[in-house]
């Protein structure tokens, strides 16, 4: 009888339990993003605006390769740690990248006609996404380009800390709920509803 008791029991904290357990990892994945957006933001104040390029703004995988451009802002660590959201296992990505979060390709300089040069030119910032969590079903290298989600169902906010399983890549089911971390162009970060992850007016630094 009073196994049978802790047995009911079990069942109903565990969830809690959990839930309280990802809470948790939701604030340090979001501590962790938001070293990045200061260290962003140093970056910048030493490139006179300039933007880092978005293949080479996290360490290279395997430690092969220059060292990543925000590497000098963490610290005397300098530790990969900060790319990293704590409730993610990068064994499960699609491809070897190590890490969790993502730069906006429109932010980050990539090349002429997708992507800005100097941080000026976004227009309100604070509205502007710079660095996402990108759900493990469609993380596979540094880059977040959100339009493509649309044609290949890649590149998509994780909401891996409000929902027991993500859904990234289903056309009816992915953007239906959930939330997960981003890093404006002003260097706030906000825990923020997956679709807005997808919304021209708070993806494209040349929209007003």
């Amino acid at each position: 009888m009073v196994i049978a008791i802790i047995a009911i029991l079990l069942a109903i904290l565990l969830p809690a339990l959990n839930k309280v357990k990802e809470k948790g990892n939701q604030v340090k994945c979001l501590s962790n993003m938001r070293q990045l957006g200061l260290a962003t933001t140093m970056y910048l104040q030493d490139s006179k605006g300039r933007v880092p390029d978005v293949v080479r703004w996290v360490p290279p995988p395997g430690g092969a390769g220059p060292e990543g451009a925000l590497m000098k802002y963490h610290g005397k660590s300098r530790s990969t740690v900060l790319y990293l959201c704590p409730s993610d296992d990068p064994k499960s990505h699609r491809t070897p990248y190590p890490f969790s979060y993502t730069a906006n390709w429109h932010i980050f300089f990539y090349q002429d006609g997708i992507s800005i040069r100097r941080i000026n030119q976004v227009r309100n910032p604070s509205q502007k996404i710079m660095i996402i969590d990108e759900s493990s079903e469609t993380v596979d290298d540094p880059i977040w380009a959100p339009e493509n989600w649309q044609n290949d169902q890649q590149n998509m906010l994780s909401n891996r800390h409000d929902k027991r399983r993500e859904i990234a890549r289903s056309l009816t089911l992915s953007l239906r709920e959930g939330n997960g971390n981003v890093i404006f162009a002003d260097s706030h970060g906000e825990f923020i509803a997956r679709k807005l992850a997808l919304d021209a007016a708070y993806c494209d630094p040349r929209k007003p």
